[in-house]
């Protein structure tokens, strides 16, 4: 199963995956899913650069679901429809972190002396 993690609009880096949902109202729900490629500077304002673009469009309560792609596109960086990001965590990234809380689990058990003991 896919894990992924809430982060603000200033976490984001270049070359990497992301999601990104958009909630219109609760009449719509758009997700996209593609990769960060900068950031854009127009007359009119601020853009998001995507590259690799896969997006979902969901209508209200229906299941009705539209995949679409495209190669290039931008976001204007201010929206008004409650844009959220996610960074997709790898199964390798995962399983470290269990593994690092288990060895810190294991020293502070150590150190106090009680087996129970859980960071």
């Amino acid at each position: 199963m896919l894990t992924f993690v809430s982060l603000p609009l200033s976490e984001l880096v270049q070359g990497t995956k992301y999601r990104i949902e958009e909630n219109l109202y609760g009449v719509r729900e758009i997700i996209f899913i593609g990769m960060f490629n900068g950031y854009q500077q127009h007359n009119e304002g601020k853009y998001l650069l995507w590259k690799k673009i896969f997006y979902f469009i969901k209508n209200g309560d229906e299941e009705v679901i539209i995949p679409k792609y495209i190669e290039e596109t931008q976001m204007d960086i201010l929206s008004p429809f409650g844009r959220k990001y996610f960074k997709l965590i790898s199964s390798k990234e995962k399983i470290q972190n269990e593994m690092e809380i288990r060895a810190i689990n294991l020293i502070l058990q150590n150190i106090i002396g009680d087996k129970t003991f859980s960071y």
